[in-house]
């Protein structure tokens, strides 16, 4: 009875193990790490949905003569002497010194527009500013790239080795 306990065991932490194989193949090869930052698809969006509005294309609209939907609006020098952005220094940069603050009177979006950002999203721009603050085209834009299947298995397969090797040591 010891030894079909043990067999059921066996062929019950193989199927396990295959199952997180395949969801791990699946879930960690389209995540995206703090250094690989995409402009396009994750900083993009925040500056539009929370601020083109005010700081965009309408010159009609715009506030403060700020730009964020073009890198030189951004990199401008304000009439204030501030800089939005100021690549590889957050603690500079008016953007994020406006997002975080706690004033009423200086918050970014202003509480009026019924705008926010969670904190995650101020912590991604913060990144994104001190990673250099790179600027891209709307995604739809930028060429593909093709994700070389070493860096792919490096990137995943590292991940499926600690989670089986942790699983079968339960």
């Amino acid at each position: 009875m010891t030894i079909r306990q043990k067999n059921f065991d066996s062929s019950k932490r193989k199927s396990i193990i295959w199952i997180l194989l395949f969801v791990s193949i699946l879930g960690f090869g389209n995540k995206i790490t703090a250094d690989e930052i995409s402009f396009s698809k994750q900083i993009l969006p925040l500056l539009s949905n929370n601020c083109f509005e005010c700081h965009g294309p309408d010159k009609e609209e715009r506030k403060a003569g700020l730009r964020l939907d073009t890198h030189d609006g951004a990199l401008m020098e304000l009439k204030s002497g501030f800089n939005a952005l100021v690549p590889n220094n957050s603690s500079e940069s008016e953007l994020y010194l406006r997002i975080i603050s706690e004033d009423s009177e200086e918050v970014m979006p202003p509480p009026e527009s019924g705008k926010n950002l969670t904190v995650e999203e101020k912590e991604l721009i913060k990144k994104w500013i001190d990673s250099g603050g790179e600027w891209g085209k709307h995604w739809a834009f930028e060429k593909p790239k093709k994700m070389r299947f070493r860096k792919l298995l490096k990137k995943v397969g590292n991940r499926i080795i600690q989670s089986i090797i942790s699983f079968t040591r339960d």
